[in-house]
């Protein structure tokens, strides 16, 4: 990603600049086993054929899955460095907040964009800083699908 390219996105929509951009999909299989594993009824999440009569490409992928297709980084770990994140066990995720905009289906492939954000909490006691990681996902249409934002909390050692 060149500086040009975080100066623009950074401008156009008046949020902070993406920094880190990769792609990712949710392995039909592992979707079909979430749905099964937590009961979903709706066949929609279970059944790759009912999806598709439906008018999909595949299942659906419920939105405590979605978390997993945010990791963009080589190894499909999360952008640590690029985000600014501390390392370890000294932090963890607070709060997760998901808007979908369009269905998501397994397999299907997305661009995901990361930025930071502003958290807008004070430090704690315990907490030496909150951070907000704004995952955004595009799908094959060129649409954004998904915007999730994690909110994590850093321990003070």
């Amino acid at each position: 990603m060149t500086e040009a390219m975080d100066a623009e996105d950074a401008t156009a929509d008046g949020r902070p600049p993406v920094r880190a951009v990769g792609t990712t999909a949710i392995d039909p299989w592992l979707a079909r086993e979430y749905g099964r594993v937590l009961e979903l009824r709706n066949p929609l999440y279970v059944d790759a054929g009912r999806a598709r009569a439906a008018g999909f490409r595949d299942v659906l992928v419920p939105e405590g899955q979605l978390f997993l297709a945010g990791r963009v980084g080589d190894d499909g770990s999360p952008p640590r460095d690029a985000l600014g994140l501390p390392e370890g066990f000294g932090s963890v995720v607070t709060g997760i907040r998901t808007e979908y905009r369009r269905p998501v289906e397994a397999g299907q492939p997305f661009t995901v964009r990361v930025r930071r954000l502003e958290s807008g909490m004070e430090p704690t006691e315990r907490v030496r800083e909150f951070h907000v990681i704004e995952y955004e996902l595009t799908d094959v249409d060129g649409q954004v699908a998904v915007v999730q934002r994690l909110t994590i909390a850093e321990f003070r050692t």
